[in-house]
């Protein structure tokens, strides 16, 4: 009995070794050492008998003698307010007055004014009713959430990097019963989704950090603000890192973007830009009379000290009095961005160096240089992001911020580590004014591009056995490694040269040709960076960032300059980095970043365990991207035969063509790398000779793919719109040269780019990097539901859909939706609206009709109102119901009859009226009854007409005349709608409603057909009735397909997020508001996408130019004709411009004597002046 104790604390001893042995093995154990504080709080000396503790035990004092001296960019004192003399002051005289104060909770005695006052200054400061004063911020967190979601019926959804003590305040709320759920750092859009999952009967909490501590980013408030209006939840921010430093009164990030009064509680500490010490809460009355008594780390905790509480006060009048101290901080955040082209929107500045010995070492290094910068590690930070975190303050001087920047700091301490650092950031680089958006990629040999299903499944191993095989036929190679890290040490390129015995060229001059004669083998990395880490870390750690567009742009003049003059049994390999899905430099998925050069895809399998899954996850990545893939190579591990696997599930292609699967033997053990270290060692040199058949046999199977690629014109690799220098629309032409001569005989193939400036006629929504976030929700509606039949069986997307069209382009007017499955069924379904509603108005006619069929004479007719140069569709219905036009002539549409007078003039009201009498008098001497039942226009502008812009005071005009006459109004917005002119919808720019509007070529992105037909409640109650006969009977089996409304879905969210859409107007992004001063609220318009200088230079060329419009994504042009000639569908003048269009590389089709152009809502302004400039060349000369 005596033993028990003993040996449990045996247990326990020997818990805390090997605990303790497991966090120093893993450079994850932290320590305390002694810091003495100068006047500056940034300022700091370590006492040599401490300075082992700082330095390591190695270092003694005859190496660093004496005291250590330091600079901090370690403190959250942002403002340098604790060492104020106006708060060192009033600390001090509360003391002397009034000692530490009463010390008791706040509820049994521990509140004072003092306090009372101090709660009224926060509550004055964050705009909130009350405040409540906390030991410390951390305090704050524990306090609120327990508090206010400790039950069952709560969820409280948290973001993925919250600080430590919000995390910890949901773990209290979730053992009281909460459900917490964690949406993906700072994504808005994914914690839309969560929300519109969540179950409605359950309450929710919304909680997130402002700014964030390790990170220095920020939250969305803006969008959180939206969202909480739609789901009403509670909104919860800390404030912590943004108090005094952000808004006009410093309340923090909130105030600053404007959504202060959509906050419910805002926590925040007293400990970093006030410079003392505790937190708050301000919020409303009725929570704080909660939080008083449910919250624990409130009631049990000993109210702050009134020293604490006199130097916090003091510190929120000072920086309210002196807002110089504000202005220091973010000019010496501004500088350091500039000496090192690191940016971040707030004081803190990551440098993210992976694991946790190079974040000490670094650490380390800078410290003995006198900067004391600390290495953040797990559980701090995720694993394998452990970083330095530079905190900037108003108390450095400029001389501080520069000594760490470049004299004494980072670029010393990168040489040892690193090898080298630019602290100079490159510059992305951007398309220039008068860029041509001329590129091609010769097809003279074959050219692939290796993938890989995973890291370390020997992608370079297969190049390197292609390489060889090459040499054996004694053929040409070019191997290009894009994009390397870790270099020199590794550099994938050095294999193939040896094993092609060909030259290696190394990525000092990326775009460096000249000293490369055509044709010649070579084997050459691009773009490279010394860490051993991803590129996109190894580019932001080093400074050196590599657009993606300058990185396809350097592969493409190598392959076109080897191509040049390769001889036969040539082939060019790519190399990617990483797997399919692994970021760019940029940060891109580089399966998307790709895309612009369209080569057929070599995917090298993973062979180990859990390699099946990897691999069809991998070609999954490349279908949905557009790749095609030639074949499959996989290395067999331990006998498990996943080539086999993978040749069932892996057979055709989505196109049916055959996806051949190559079985390797194992791969090689990797020897340990050293200066000495051959290229192919012994281990190497019998896998490639055991391998050699398969390689050879790879290399005769890519030559006959590539073949048939060039020569069949049904083309066996598809040739998918990759983006161009800018991210924009893009053609791939046919990959043959013209005149009927196929490539391998007499002229060389070439793959030619062309910008889209049609938008694949009207019709595509998104920029080329934004079409994977609809081709996923396509993919994802595909397998979820396939295709059910609609009526009685609807599905989310279309759901979805609805809400966000009646939120959207029908907000404010519109109930119900209708969909079909095109344009000029929209309309059609639209017209059946009209006159069921105008007979539902007008009982007469049916009764006037039902008289005429008794009698047998002909029944009264329902005419259309509309407007000359109208279109709205090729079906029989939509061509009735429009006036004469090249569309609907005797060779076109025979059986065509008008179905009323449409004409447009300058007399409005009354001339509407006028021609309405005019229509029912002629009427009545054919002796037939005949009334206007409907009224339709394309609102603002008319396309297919000839990009035509009706008087807007005219169309105005013709909706009220119907108004005033009951006659149900269609606005056509299947070309103007959903941003095409800048808005959701046409109808906001006439500032009049409709009854009726039909949507379709934006609808989904221009990636497959949906029209919808959007109706008030009047028009949908006009077929309410209990006979099925009396419905709208106008059904499709594809009615509202899931594929369709989930790419409409996917679309509709891209155009209306300023996150992802560069050109929506929003007061809280930079240059992002085309109001002066700004608007309170976002107004949801696009900003103006062509230059209007550039514009009017071009109107002035009367010679060739009678008129220009320049509308939201539309730019057109109408040509000056030959006297005696009118604008016409069929003349043939603007086939010249798009011609020479074509030459400088822009795809644009005539419309007559018009040439347009258009962008989509979010294509650059920088590429649009660009389209712009090469428009405006061509036409003047």
């Amino acid at each position: 009995m005596c033993e028990r104790p003993v040996t449990v604390q045996l247990a326990w001893n020997d818990w805390l070794t090997d605990t303790l042995g497991h966090l120093k093995a893993a450079q994850l154990q932290r320590q305390l050492r002694p810091l003495g504080y100068q006047d500056l709080p940034v300022e700091a000396v370590a006492e040599s008998q401490d300075v082992p503790l700082w330095l390591g035990s190695s270092v003694t004092p005859d190496l660093l003698p004496g005291n250590l001296p330091l600079t901090l960019f370690s403190s959250n004192d942002y403002l340098g307010l604790s060492a104020h003399p106006a708060v060192r002051h009033a600390a001090a005289e509360s003391a002397l007055r009034h000692g530490l104060g009463p010390r008791a909770s706040p509820v049994v005695g521990g509140h004072t004014p003092q306090h009372a006052a101090l709660q009224a200054t926060l509550a004055r400061l964050c705009g909130t009713e009350t405040a409540m004063l906390f030991p410390t911020g951390f305090a704050a967190n524990l306090a609120c959430l327990p508090a206010l979601g400790g039950s069952k019926d709560v969820i409280i959804f948290s973001d993925a990097l919250n600080h430590a003590s919000i995390i910890d305040g949901t773990r209290l709320a979730c053992r009281a019963g909460a459900t917490v759920q964690v949406y993906v750092h700072a994504d808005a859009a994914h914690l839309e989704q969560l929300l519109q999952a969540a179950p409605t009967n359950k309450r929710k909490i919304v909680v997130t950090d402002s700014v964030f501590s390790m990170d220095g980013d920020l939250a969305p408030l803006v969008e959180l603000a939206h969202l909480k209006q739609r789901f009403g939840f509670l909104l919860v921010i800390d404030e912590a890192h943004a108090t005094l430093m952000m808004g006009q009164k410093g309340a923090g990030l909130a105030e600053a973007l404007g959504v202060e009064e959509h906050i419910d509680l805002h926590v925040g500490t007293l400990s970093k830009a006030v410079g003392a010490q505790g937190g708050f809460i301000a919020c409303s009355h009725a929570i704080r009379e909660v939080l008083l008594t449910k919250s624990r780390s409130f009631v049990y905790s000993t109210a702050p000290a009134l020293p604490i509480v006199a130097a916090v006060q003091a510190a929120i009048d000072t920086a309210e009095r002196e807002p110089e101290h504000r202005q220091r901080l973010w000019a010496r955040i501004q500088q350091f961005s500039r000496l090192t082209g690191l940016q971040s929107p707030s004081p803190v500045f990551p440098i993210i160096l992976g694991s946790e010995a190079a974040a000490l070492n670094f650490s380390q290094q800078l410290l003995q240089l006198g900067f004391y910068v600390p290495a953040i590690r797990p559980p701090t930070v995720p694993k394998g992001t452990s970083r330095l975190r530079i905190s900037l303050s108003a108390a450095h001087s400029e001389g501080d911020v520069a000594a760490l920047s470049r004299s004494q700091g980072l670029q010393p301490l990168a040489q040892r580590l690193l090898g080298e650092l630019v602290a100079v950031a490159g510059t992305w680089r951007v398309p220039r004014r008068g860029h041509s958006f001329e590129s091609g990629l010769s097809l003279a040999a074959p050219t692939y591009m290796i993938w890989g299903a995973n890291t370390g499944v020997g992608k370079t191993l297969v190049a390197a056995g292609l390489a060889a095989a090459v040499r054996r036929s004694r053929g040409q190679l070019l191997y290009l490694k894009p994009v390397q890290s870790g270099y020199p040490q590794d550099c994938d390129s050095r294999l193939p040269a040896t094993l092609a015995d060909v030259q290696q060229e190394g990525a000092e001059k990326a775009d460096e040709l000249a000293d490369i004669q055509p044709g010649r083998s070579y084997a050459k990395t691009l773009h490279a960076w010394h860490t051993p880490v991803g590129p996109h870390l190894a580019a932001q750690l080093e400074g050196q960032f590599v657009s993606d567009e300058k990185i396809l742009q350097d592969t493409r003049r190598h392959l076109n300059h080897f191509h040049s003059s390769a001889g036969p049994g040539s082939i060019a390999l790519v190399e990617t980095a990483g797997g399919v899905s692994s970021p760019t430099p940029s940060n891109t998925v580089q399966c998307e970043a790709w895309q612009g050069l369209s080569l057929p895809a070599i995917l090298v399998g993973d062979g180990r365990l859990g390699g099946i899954s990897a691999t069809l996850s991998a070609q999954d990545s490349l279908n949905l991207r557009g790749h095609t893939t030639a074949a499959v190579v996989v290395s067999e591990v331990d006998g498990l035969d996943n080539s086999s696997a993978l040749r069932r599930h892996l057979g055709t292609s989505p196109l049916g063509h055959q996806v051949p699967v190559l079985e390797l033997p194992a791969l090689p053990q990797a020897p340990t790398r050293g200066s000495d270290t051959p290229a192919v060692d012994a281990a190497l040199q019998a896998w490639l000779g055991a391998s050699a058949a398969q390689f050879d046999s790879l290399l005769h199977l890519l030559h006959d793919s590539h073949a048939q690629r060039v020569q069949s014109p049904s083309c066996s690799v598809p040739l998918r719109p990759p983006p161009t220098p800018s991210g924009g629309p893009s053609l791939s032409t046919r990959p043959w040269a013209g005149s009927g001569d196929l490539p391998g005989r007499d002229v060389k193939a070439r793959l030619d780019m062309q910008y889209d400036a049609c938008a694949s006629w009207w019709t595509q929504g998104v920029s080329a990097h934004l079409q994977p976030k609809i081709v996923q929700a396509m993919a994802h509606a595909a397998g979820r539901w396939g295709h059910v039949i609609f009526p009685e069986s609807t599905h989310e997307p279309a759901l979805e859909c609805t809400r966000l069209l009646l939120q959207g382009p029908g907000k404010g007017w519109a109930s119900r939706v209708f969909f079909s499955d095109n344009g000029s069924t929209a309309i059609e379904v639209a017209l059946k609206m009209a006159f069921r509603k105008f007979m539902a108005d007008n009982q007469y006619f049916l009764s006037s009709w039902q008289s005429s069929v008794d009698k047998g004479s002909s029944p009264p007719q329902l005419g259309v109102l509309g407007l000359t140069n109208a279109y709205h569709g090729d079906t029989l219905g939509t061509m009735d119901a429009v006036a004469p036009s090249p569309y609907n002539g005797i060779k076109q549409t025979p059986w065509y009859t008008a179905r009323g007078h449409r004409s447009i003039a300058s007399i409005y009201d009354d001339y509407i009226e006028e021609q309405m009498d005019v229509y029912h008098r002629h009427g009545a001497g054919a002796k037939e009854h005949r009334s206007v039942g409907a009224c339709i226009i394309e609102p603002v502008m008319q396309g297919a007409g000839g990009m035509i812009i009706p008087d807007p005071a005219f169309q105005r005009s013709m909706v009220c005349v119907c108004r005033k006459k009951g006659i149900p109004v269609i606005f056509d917005e299947v070309f103007s709608g959903l941003w095409r002119l800048g808005t959701a919808s046409a109808a906001e720019r006439l500032g009049v409603r409709p009854d009726i509007a039909c949507f379709a070529k934006l609808l989904t992105g221009g990636m497959i057909p949906l029209a919808v037909t959007l109706a008030t409640a009047p028009v949908f109650a006009a077929f309410q009735n209990d006979s099925k006969l009396l419905a709208l009977l106008h059904g499709h089996s594809y009615s509202a397909h899931a594929t369709g409304c989930a790419a409409a879905v996917a679309a509709m969210r891209i155009y209306s997020d300023p996150e992802q859409n560069p050109n929506l107007c929003h007061p809280a992004y930079r240059d992002r508001c085309h109001q002066s001063p700004a608007c309170s609220q976002p107004c949801g318009r696009l900003l103006e996408l062509w230059d209007l200088k550039v514009v009017q230079k071009l109107s002035k060329q009367v010679d060739v130019v009678q008129h220009v419009v320049a509308i939201g994504t539309v730019l057109a042009i109408t040509l000056r004709t030959e006297p005696g000639q009118q604008g016409s569908y069929g003349l043939e003048s603007a086939k010249i411009v798009t011609r020479q269009l074509k030459q400088r590389g822009i795809y644009a089709r005539p419309l007559g004597n018009v040439v347009y152009v258009m962008c989509t809502p979010t294509t650059s302004r920088k590429q649009c002046a660009t389209l712009l400039d090469d428009v405006v060349s061509v036409i003047i000369n």
